[in-house]
């Protein structure tokens, strides 16, 4: 096989290390998002750190996936599973809550 030696077929392959994601600290974070070009840019980057959604789930939220009323957010992950994650947007807190109703214009 290949031209090699029998002996050398059954030997496995060392693990490659995983790298870590770096997390941002807060302030970076907040840099980045003040940083967005227009409200929209805005809105998609806090909704994204601050519910901890990720890039394809932030592509394809929907309207109707905004609880307002409950402060959750129905996320569709791989397949047809479906999560639910919290409503936190700047301003709000776990803590201290403060009433989230959707506005007249959304800004896209």
């Amino acid at each position: 096989m290949l031209n090699r030696p029998q002996s050398v077929v059954g030997i496995p392959y060392q693990k490659l290390a995983q790298k870590i994601p770096r997390v941002l600290t807060v302030g970076e974070a907040k840099a980045v998002i003040e940083a967005a070009p227009s409200a929209k840019h805005h809105l998609l980057l806090s909704l994204a750190y601050g519910c901890g959604l990720r890039l394809a789930e932030l592509i394809h939220l929907e309207i109707t996936d905004l609880d307002f009323s409950r402060k959750m957010i129905k996320v569709n992950v791989k397949g047809s599973k479906e999560r639910l994650v919290m409503l936190l947007l700047p301003g709000t807190s776990i803590e201290s809550p403060s009433a989230i109703e959707p506005a007249g214009s959304l800004p896209f």
